[in-house]
């Protein structure tokens, strides 16, 4: 039974985590409570539970929700099952753990929360770094919230680049200021070279939401010892207009 009364006019929160101890504890004491204060409704798989195929309605909450929190400590592989599921819909998703070695490379490069039940404060810092996650979901502020993949819906709003730019993050912004700053298509070396601080999956991402939301171009020149594709990245015609 869920511990919510729904309230259609409430945006959903969708949580995937373990449904064992300390975890259920997590749940109702921390996420739940955080959610309500952020004015979510907070559901997880096992408040929906009925008869008829159990995965379907995992997909349809998921479906519905505006946002998805992942508890991934652990490794639990039904929530990475559904967290590709979530990325698939193209939700924002607040991925929570204890441990960074429980965070898959391909993640790392994203916005997670990590926390430690060390302190006799985390569950209160906990709480509230929820809250803010969740609060800048209900502003519609994707900087906050760095997007795996790009639903071709997720930037429809508006095609104009220049209200785009506004929109990126800082990282973003001097990505894009240096592939303009060096004056011919950039190999994807020079530019981790140039960013050497941040993580390649990272620098991936930021660059592939670029490339999707029309900043910027990618072509395949070669491949390297491993046989993935080594790039070379240009400004859009559109992009060098407003850059300059």
């Amino acid at each position: 039974m869920s511990l919510e009364t729904e309230n259609p006019q409430q945006p959903l929160c969708f949580v995937i985590m373990p449904f064992h101890d300390p975890f259920n504890e997590y749940y109702t004491e921390i996420i739940l409570p955080a959610g309500q204060k952020a004015g979510f409704m907070v559901q997880r798989a096992d408040d929906i539970m009925g008869p008829g195929a159990f995965m379907q309605d995992v997909v349809n909450r998921m479906r519905d929700a505006t946002v998805v929190l992942a508890e991934l400590t652990g490794r639990n592989p039904n929530v990475f099952y559904e967290l590709g599921l979530a990325h698939a819909w193209g939700k924002p998703v607040i991925m929570i753990t204890q441990n960074k070695k429980d965070v898959p490379a391909d993640l790392l490069g994203l916005k997670w929360i990590s926390y430690r039940t060390i302190s006799p404060t985390w569950a209160n810092k906990l709480t509230n770094e929820l809250v803010k996650a969740l609060n800048a979901v209900n502003k519609g502020d994707r900087n906050a919230l760095l997007f795996p993949f790009v639903h071709p819906s997720v930037y429809s709003e508006s095609s104009n680049l220049l209200d785009k730019l506004s929109m990126i993050s800082g990282t973003q912004k001097q990505l894009l200021d240096y592939i303009r700053d060096y004056g011919k298509p950039v190999d994807q070396r020079m530019i981790h070279k140039r960013f050497s601080l941040f993580p390649t999956a990272e620098l991936f991402y930021r660059l592939e939401n670029l490339r999707l939301q029309g900043f910027i171009s990618s072509k395949e020149v070669a491949k390297d010892s491993s046989g993935k594709g080594l790039y070379i990245f240009d400004l859009t015609p559109a992009a060098r207009d407003i850059l300059g």
